[in-house]
C-alpha cells in the first residue's frame, strides 16, 4: 500500500490474515538490522485492523517479481550489478 506524506513516498506492508503476523513481525525485525543503499529502509512498526504491519522508505514502481514477469528472468551481470551496489 503507497503511501505519501508531505516529507516522502512510503509503503506500507501488511500481514494479509493472522497466520502471516509473525513472518511480518520477522520481515520487520531483519530490515530494522540492516541499514544499505540497495535495501528499503524501516520507518517504523505499525497494526493495521490488528494485524502485524510496518512502514518503509518506497523503493520505485516496479518490483522486482514484476521485473521478471514482464521482461523475463534476470541475467547474471545484472545480478551481480545489484550485489556491488
Amino acid at each position: 500500500l503507497l503511501v505519501r506524506s508531505e516529507q516522502e513516498l512510503g509503503v506500507v506492508k501488511v500481514a494479509r490474515s493472522p497466520a502471516h503476523d509473525e513472518r511480518i513481525g520477522r520481515e520487520r525485525e531483519t530490515l530494522d538490522g540492516l541499514a544499505h543503499q540497495g535495501i528499503v529502509q524501516l520507518r517504523r512498526p505499525l497494526a493495521v485492523q490488528g494485524r502485524e504491519a510496518f512502514l518503509m522508505t518506497y523503493a520505485g514502481s516496479t518490483s522486482l517479481g514484476q521485473r521478471i514477469r514482464n521482461e523475463g528472468r534476470v541475467l547474471a551481470d545484472m545480478l551481480e550489478r545489484w550485489g556491488r551496489d
